[in-house]
């Protein structure tokens, strides 16, 4: 054979290679072209089912609104020859939303939040909105914010609603504000926007809508509703003045207030009438006592959630669980009674979706096994079961709680703010400084705000 024609052979033999190959590869994109095919129509398949299935729930979402937390409803409807199957479960958002994740046929789930079924417009409005989750944004940034304010007030009270702070003082001297707002949107640089003296001092209030009710360190009238024309004008509406049980009982001073469903809940010093008031607040213009509870104390503190007050006091029981149902009868159902009672005071309490948080002084001491924070689950709240319990050196002066778990204050210096788990046994998961004492910590959307106890500053909470 020649060299020419094994070249020709050989070049023979390669082509057939070639084609070959060319086939192979030609099998092999089919292949993938099939494979490729049969997912993208999967895919639609699978995007057609969920939108019926979305159509189908459009045609009947009806059926779940206005749920409310705990609350589960099933649906099922008939489609051709199978039946499909809706459920919504329904659990708290924060404490003025209702999160409600809703099933389809096990193959599609979404969930949706919305306000609170029960709560009233007047609710609603001027209702702080709380993030469920603060530091889910990131780092925790602190920023000072100096209020333009006479140093020498004592501040008593905090309320902030986007970025507009209202704030109570309890001054000895006649010409001083006792509600002040304040413009924090510039932190470097705030402003008044209005003030109002009342003439007695407010030893804490609530902000409802166009209303601010205050709890007034007075005995010539415990209760002041105030009207919000504008942020640049408060009017006094009314003062109202608690009755005396007999012509030789000293009147009281107003301690703590809160607002629920068109009721006012006023905790007073402790005295020989009734410490714990319920106003009816369909006409704030025109408040109605209801009914009343004598607690034998103090009450520091309220917190109200579906027929509960929960109140702290500065007695030996330092939290009481009352059935508030029927407003004209009210029935004490529980309470506790941590050791150390003697010389410690219940100062906070607070409930966040299903737990509940309350926090006490320390009394001075810093002794282990007496505890000063306390949170249950929802399922034990009213009967206080379940605990669990830290020793806070510095006492707990208040608490803002989320989805991670609890943010507390304390007098304890360098730690004066904490971060807890669910579980606050285990002790803080994180601690950060201020240059001050706390008197008070709230939230408003996504921010922790700290009053300061004895200088003119708010410490604004961020998470960035």
């Amino acid at each position: 054979m020649t060299f020419q024609k094994y070249y020709k052979n050989r070049k023979k033999g390669m082509i057939v290679v070639d084609i070959l190959l060319a086939f192979s590869l030609a099998a092999i994109f089919a292949a993938l072209i099939f494979e490729s095919s049969t997912l993208l129509r999967n895919v639609f398949e699978q995007a057609r089912e969920r939108n019926e299935l979305m159509d189908l729930y459009e045609a009947h979402k009806d059926y779940f609104v206005n749920m409310i937390p705990y609350e589960s409803r099933h649906l099922s409807i008939p489609v051709a020859s199978s039946t499909v199957e809706i459920i919504g479960q329904a659990r708290w958002y924060g404490n003025d939303r209702v999160e409600t994740e809703i099933n389809i046929n096990g193959k599609l789930s979404f969930k949706s939040v919305r306000s609170y079924p029960k709560m009233s417009e007047i609710d609603t409005r001027g209702t702080s909105v709380c993030s469920a989750d603060f530091n889910r944004q990131g780092t925790l940034t602190i920023t000072q914010i100096a209020l333009p304010v006479d140093p020498l007030l004592p501040l008593t009270d905090l309320e902030v609603r986007n970025s507009v702070a209202y704030i109570s003082t309890d001054s000895t001297r006649a010409g001083d504000p006792d509600i002040i707002v304040v413009d924090i949107s510039d932190t470097t640089h705030p402003s008044i926007v209005s003030f109002l003296n009342t003439g007695p001092g407010i030893t804490t209030f609530s902000l409802v809508g166009k209303w601010i009710f205050t709890a007034a360190a007075s005995t010539a009238g415990q209760l002041h509703a105030i009207r919000i024309d504008s942020l640049n004008q408060l009017v006094l509406e009314r003062k109202y003045t608690l009755p005396l049980p007999s012509t030789t009982t000293s009147p009281t001073m107003a301690s703590s207030i809160f607002y629920a469903d068109n009721q006012l809940y006023l905790g007073t010093e402790k005295w020989d009438g009734a410490e714990f008031i319920v106003f009816d607040t369909s006409n704030p213009a025109q408040l109605v006592q209801q009914g009343s509870l004598e607690i034998g104390s103090k009450v520091t503190d309220i917190f109200v959630r579906n027929g509960i007050a929960y109140s702290t006091t500065a007695a030996q029981q330092q939290l009481i669980v009352t059935d508030i149902t029927d407003p004209f009868h009210l029935v004490p159902q529980n309470s506790f009674s941590p050791a150390g009672w003697s010389r410690q005071e219940g100062k906070h309490i607070y409930f966040f979706e299903d737990r509940l948080s309350f926090g006490r002084t320390s009394g001075g001491f810093d002794i282990k096994t007496e505890h000063e924070l306390f949170t249950w689950a929802t399922s034990s709240a009213q009967d206080l079961a379940s605990l669990t319990s830290f020793n806070v050196s510095g006492g707990v002066y208040a608490s803002v709680a989320d989805r991670s778990g609890v943010y507390i204050v304390t007098r304890s210096a360098g730690h004066e703010l904490q971060k807890f788990g669910f579980d606050v046994s285990q002790g803080p998961v994180a601690t950060y400084s201020l240059p001050v004492a706390p008197q008070t910590l709230v939230c408003d959307n996504e921010r922790l705000y700290v009053l300061a106890h004895s200088a003119p500053f708010i410490y604004e909470i961020s998470f960035k």
